[in-house]
């Protein structure tokens, strides 16, 4: 007897069956598995390997999944193209594959050839790969430390030839630097003011209106001369030309002198040749009287008799007293300006060296000589002012 269920349960089977296979052969996946050509291939082998930034380069399996790329056809890998940043012998420079296998280099990344500002610890900024910079060992900065420092030229323009920068004039406007140099003064003959005597002196010093042919000078003609204890008749070629005396007439004998303020300064003069109102006090006139006076320490205040007629300066360019750098028999010392002679005050930058680079001290006992210049470590007793060294000469 037959079970119709049964019977029915088979048959649904075998219809599900049916369908089963028909799927299975719809979705028959092809005999070639893409992966393999990976997995045969030595991971050492090259391959053309496309990374993250979408440059591309031979390299091997193991070197590109190394810089998280993935390997894609030959054909993106041209020869001919600079597709990678590669390392020879120090240098980063980018390449094509080829050249850097034939350089024996070795692949870098792509960052490693950009050009930067490269800072060390020197310090010093060049502009260089990132690559060398790293491997100084440098690190990056802000390119402006590798700007050139701007260049001066002499530049052609409306109110003449001037010295500026040579991003502020236009290329066709920059001339040779000899158009902006000022000419070196020439030696003149100049005539004093009151057209009674000639001298020789330099272009700068000599009033245009009273400058010469150098034949009306004669070196052996007299002169009334100023120097620093009186007006004296003297040849020319002994009177230094900041003595000339622009009224010749001063070195005349006189019974009567008063102090006048002349175009020479405050000096004594006849009596006769001073106007009432430029009298002035006797001790106005004397010589040991202080003026301010151009020195090659600067402004400082000085005896009028140190100080010649060209170099003194108006009262207020000076401070009421000044400590110079002064030569002396012993070496260089500080001292006030009216104890040191002109001829003999430095820059004070000449002292100021001395003290720095030898890391001197004013010390009060120096191995027990008494006030005296030490180094910081040598000195056992008190550590005074600078001002306490006064007239101590340097070591």
């Amino acid at each position: 007897m037959f079970n119709l269920s049964n019977i029915r349960s088979q048959f649904l089977f075998s219809i599900f069956l049916g369908f089963i296979t028909l799927a299975l052969g719809a979705c028959e996946l092809p005999v070639e598995d893409f992966a393999s050509s990976f997995l045969v291939s030595d991971a050492e082998s090259d391959i053309c390997c496309e990374y993250e930034d979408g440059s591309h380069s031979f390299t091997s399996l193991k070197a590109c999944n190394k810089y998280e790329g993935f390997p894609v056809s030959n054909e993106a890998c041209q020869e001919s193209s600079i597709s990678m940043c590669c390392e020879i012998d120090g240098t980063y420079q980018l390449t094509t594959s080829l050249e850097c296998k034939e350089g024996n280099g070795e692949q870098a990344a792509l960052e490693d050839c950009n050009k930067i500002c490269c800072a060390t610890d020197h310090p010093s900024y060049t502009i260089t790969t990132l690559g060398s910079c790293e491997d100084l060992p440098g690190f990056q900065v802000d390119s402006l430390y590798c700007e050139p420092e701007p260049i001066e030229v002499c530049c052609k323009t409306n109110n003449g030839f001037v010295v500026i920068l040579e991003t502020d004039c236009e290329p066709n406007q920059i001339v040779d630097d000899a158009y902006c140099e000022e000419p070196l003064p020439e030696d003149v003959c100049c005539s004093t003011q009151d057209g009674l005597a000639t001298y020789f002196t330099t272009s700068d010093k000599c009033e245009d209106n009273y400058e010469l042919p150098l034949s009306d000078c004669d070196p052996h003609a007299p002169l009334c001369c100023r120097f620093p204890d009186g007006f004296q008749w003297v040849n020319m070629e002994e009177c230094p030309p900041q003595w000339v005396s622009q009224d010749q007439s001063y070195c005349d004998p006189t019974p009567a002198e008063v102090c006048c303020k002349t175009a020479d300064g405050n000096l004594f003069v006849p009596a006769s040749d001073c106007p009432q109102a430029l009298v002035q006090p006797d001790e106005v006139c004397e010589p040991d009287d202080t003026v301010c006076c151009e020195t090659a320490g600067g402004a400082v205040p000085t005896l009028v008799s140190a100080c010649g007629p060209d170099f003194v300066l108006p009262a207020t360019a000076c401070e009421d007293y000044a400590t110079v750098c002064c030569e002396t028999a012993t070496g260089a010392a500080f001292m006030s300006s009216l104890d040191c002679p002109v001829a003999q005050i430095h820059n004070g930058q000449t002292c100021w060296e001395q003290i720095w680079n030898n890391q001197l001290v004013c010390c009060s006992d120096v191995n027990g000589q008494g006030l005296g210049w030490a180094s910081q470590t040598s000195c056992s007793a008190a550590v005074l002012t600078i001002e306490s060294c006064n007239g101590v000469p340097l070591p």
